[in-house]
């Protein structure tokens, strides 16, 4: 897990300079989890756990942080969803539309990555 410090720490940092106690929790699952990563063609799959659901600045935060993030760590690709703690103990099919980010594509409201396999 060492070798995704640079791009997960970076994340952490730019997203608490810009909004700062907004993220509090990032899990990492996909390939990683399951020992399948392979650098060349993988992505780092993230839920990113909120302190509370992004009010219009915090979306506005997330969306540049993850800009940034891309610039500075174009591969592996960093893709995920942001999610209240609550969300996650109840069914993905319940979970309403959250902040996520896919291949570089930030959106304030999707569905990337929610799922059962990924609540599992």
């Amino acid at each position: 897990m060492r070798q995704f410090y640079p791009v997960t720490g970076t994340f952490l940092a730019l997203i608490d300079e810009a909004a700062p106690d907004l993220v509090e929790g990032l899990y990492l699952h996909g390939s990683l989890g399951f020992g399948e990563f392979h650098p060349d063609r993988s992505d780092i799959d993230f839920v990113a756990g909120l302190s509370a659901r992004p009010s219009k600045a915090g979306l506005d935060a997330l969306a540049p942080a993850h800009a940034k993030l891309s610039q500075r760590h174009p591969r592996p690709p960093f893709d995920g969803f942001h999610i209240l703690r609550e969300d996650l103990a109840r069914s993905s099919f319940d979970c309403p539309d959250v902040p996520c980010i896919q291949a570089g594509t930030f959106k304030s409201a999707g569905r990337f990555d929610i799922n059962p396999v990924t609540w599992h």
